[in-house]
């Protein structure tokens, strides 16, 4: 019937250009593509193609097709990469593990600030990355203040200061707190800093601060002559580790590429000023083997440029898209306002560069694949020796529930959940207890499971996927709670509980009487039980003592006469915690609560 359904939707699609979203039964979204006609080429999927196998496989498990009109190949592109990476679909290729990439982040205020960052928000700051080594971006950002001092206190918009902090007697910040320096000359050292890490005119700081030094040394102005000297030396040892690769003062991005089973690694090799500055290594998830090359290789492309703010000026690749590149190009050329040639050189000194990036891209995949094999393998033998254990079948997505309170009080719920052995930590939920608010750990628990379980039953967007085993930090009683609530909900969930003391394991016979289950010490199922148990612990305790602390703050307000809940609100939402209360100066407080309540606040505490 729900392939009946499919077929129908996919013949009455329209012929415009576009993006088609296909979904499984639970709503979770398999393949995102791109097709200037809808029509055609997604029909084309109701055809067995040998080469893809895995487009078969997704076909089984698709009953719905969605799609969004647009009106060029150019639309559809951006919006099938920002919809893949939005989703992360099963059967896309896709650059791996993203959340743990970095960027160098520039605010957009007066004041700027420099920060890190894991996500690029749509809050008009500049972001510089993304970077995979974060001791290597670490250690630019400790560079670049030792060169420009800018500062990095989390205040926005920056609030004036009676006594500057520690970084600026350090000389790590010019001092924008205590009017140290104007708003117009901070804006040239964030220029600076900005020209710095797009590569521009690195080599010429040596000659600005070695004169700068030596003019200092002249007036004897020692303290400054030091300053510009340490900073002279930070530049040298910089470029030493820099080697000419062009004579030519030029900008390019070389793509090395390395591919072997369902891996792809990619290294960037960033030449700035002629010079190779800098590398980056990604991984590119693919769902087979037998991926093509040249769309593995479009596919990074648009989704790495679609998040990085500076564009070189060429892009040199490992071999040629024979497809898409006009459009990859007219892609780079609205994401950078400027034309960005692409190239695949085959002779002369651009091709021995390619080689070194294959190279690059080469030995990183060989280590990630030392790691990924073994992650793999132990995942599935772990997955494999449960399944036989319980007498389930295809166990993937495993979640786990864990309650964290002290005697009732601040009580809360976790949800972790971990696919294909590993943790999906964009798909952890927390549970803030509502009613069950005495010391009884068996009614937080069937609060919390209700919740995700009704929450599963009523199709909600952020609990939509149903697990295939779910796991219970307890024995019997634990599991006898989770047992009564998936009953009364009419859900068929395979569930068992891991008891601390003897770590044993609780499940429910065909008779729906407690079996305990006890397992060697040298168990791979057992070993990742204890993983995602302990996994949930701390997502939990962590969740907890957040809440707990903030309720502190709140108790210890609550006693001071005058300080009503707008002013509590204020001061959590500008200091964030007691101790930043407690450490403010009387100036900074008036600004938040005014001199008579700063006045009553200061004396009580």
């Amino acid at each position: 019937m729900e392939k009946h359904v499919l077929d129908n939707q996919i013949k009455s699609l329209p012929k415009n250009p576009g993006v088609y979203i296909f979904k499984d039964k639970n709503g979770v979204v398999l393949y995102i593509g791109k097709a200037v006609n809808l029509k055609a080429r997604v029909n084309s999927y109701l055809k067995p193609d040998p080469l893809r196998p895995q487009i078969d496989l997704m076909m089984n498990q698709a009953v719905k097709v969605d799609y969004v009109l647009v009106n060029s190949d150019l639309e559809a592109l951006i919006a099938e990469t920002n919809l893949i990476k939005k989703f992360k679909p099963k059967y896309n290729i896709r650059m791996r593990d993203d959340k743990n990439y970095l960027f160098i982040k520039i605010t957009k205020e007066d004041f700027a600030r420099i920060i890190l960052s894991r996500k690029v928000l749509n809050d008009k700051a500049t972001y510089f990355g993304p970077y995979t080594n974060s001791l290597d971006v670490r250690n630019t950002l400790n560079l670049l203040q030792k060169l420009y001092p800018f500062r990095t206190c989390k205040e926005s918009p920056l609030k004036k200061r009676l006594k500057p902090c520690l970084m600026y007697h350090i000389k790590r910040c010019s001092g924008p707190c205590i009017d140290q320096i104007v708003k117009e000359d901070y804006k040239q050292v964030i220029l600076k800093v900005k020209s710095f890490l797009e590569g521009k005119g690195v080599g010429a700081l040596v000659g600005e601060f070695k004169a700068e030094m030596k003019k200092a040394a002249e007036n004897q102005d020692f303290e400054r002559a030091s300053l510009y000297r340490d900073r002279y030396f930070a530049i040298e040892k910089m470029l030493e580790k820099q080697f000419v690769v062009s004579t030519k003062i030029i900008d390019l991005d070389v793509l090395g590429y390395a591919k072997e089973n369902n891996l792809v690694g990619i290294a960037i090799l960033k030449i700035r000023d002629g010079k190779l500055a800098g590398k980056e290594h990604f991984n590119m998830e693919i769902p087979s083997a037998g991926e093509n090359d040249e769309d593995i290789l479009s596919a990074f492309i648009s989704q790495y440029y679609e998040d990085t703010s500076f564009y070189p000026k060429e892009i040199l690749l490992p071999f040629s898209l024979q497809k898409g590149k006009e459009l990859i190009e007219e892609l780079l050329f609205k994401l950078s306002k400027k034309k960005i040639n692409i190239k695949e050189p085959k002779i002369g000194r651009q091709k021995e560069i390619i080689k070194l990036a294959n190279l690059n891209a080469k030995e990183y995949l060989s280590k990630e694949l030392e790691t990924f094999t073994y992650k793999s393998a132990k995942a599935e033998k772990s997955l494999k020796e449960l399944s036989s254990i319980l007498g389930v079948e295809n166990i993937f997505r495993i979640e786990c529930f864990d309650i964290s309170n002290i005697q009732g009080t601040s009580a809360v719920g976790s949800m972790v959940v971990f696919e294909g052995g590993e943790p999906k930590k964009d798909e952890y939920r927390k549970f803030k207890i509502k009613k069950a608010q005495t010391p009884n750990d068996y009614l937080m628990m069937e609060e919390v499971l209700r919740r995700r379980l009704m929450a599963l039953t009523l199709g909600h967007e952020k609990f939509i996927k149903t697990p295939d085993l779910i796991l219970v930090d307890g024995g019997k009683g634990q599991l006898s709670v989770l047992k009564k609530v998936a009953d009364e909900l009419n859900l068929n969930i395979n569930m068992v509980g891991l008891a601390k003391k003897h770590e044993d394991l609780y499940i429910y016979d065909l008779e729906d009487n407690f079996l305990k289950v006890t397992l060697p010490k040298n168990s791979q199922a057992m070993f990742l039980l204890q993983n995602i148990r302990d996994e949930a612990h701390r997502f939990a305790v962590s969740y907890h003592r957040l809440v707990r602390s903030k309720k502190v703050v709140r108790s210890v307000l609550d006693e001071i006469p005058g300080i009503g809940p707008k002013t509590k609100k204020a001061l959590l939402d500008h200091f964030g915690s007691l101790d930043n209360i407690r450490k403010a100066n009387s100036e900074d407080m008036e600004k938040i609560i005014g001199k008579d309540k700063a006045k009553i606040l200061m004396e009580n505490l």
